[in-house]
């Protein structure tokens, strides 16, 4: 048995992450997203996200906190623009609404 260290796990993540590892960068937000072993923090989850320009999920994750303010000032004309992003770099959840309509 090995106790959770969350601290520990995002500095491994950290690591991987300035290496390149475009899923560990992902992991990084979540973490803050989410809270998981620390204080939830929308800033820096929207920004860690923000260093992963060509990861879909990634861009999808941009796009929801623009469209609720989370992290970021909302604005629903620029979270469209990311939803559409998403999905061309091959994200293929359904979007919250019809991208090419707007609504």
């Amino acid at each position: 048995f090995v106790p959770q260290d969350y601290y520990r796990a995002l500095h491994f993540y950290e690591l991987a992450a300035m290496q390149g590892d475009v899923v560990c960068r992902r992991r990084i937000g979540d973490i803050h997203y989410y809270g998981i072993g620390l204080e939830v923090n929308y800033e820096e989850a929207y920004r860690q996200y923000e260093l992963n320009p060509d990861d879909a999920q990634s861009v999808f994750n941009l796009a929801s906190m623009t469209e609720k303010g989370e992290g970021v000032a909302r604005d629903k004309e620029k979270a469209m623009e990311l939803y559409q992003r998403s999905q061309s770099l091959g994200f293929k959840r359904r979007m919250p609404w019809d991208a090419s309509e707007g609504e």
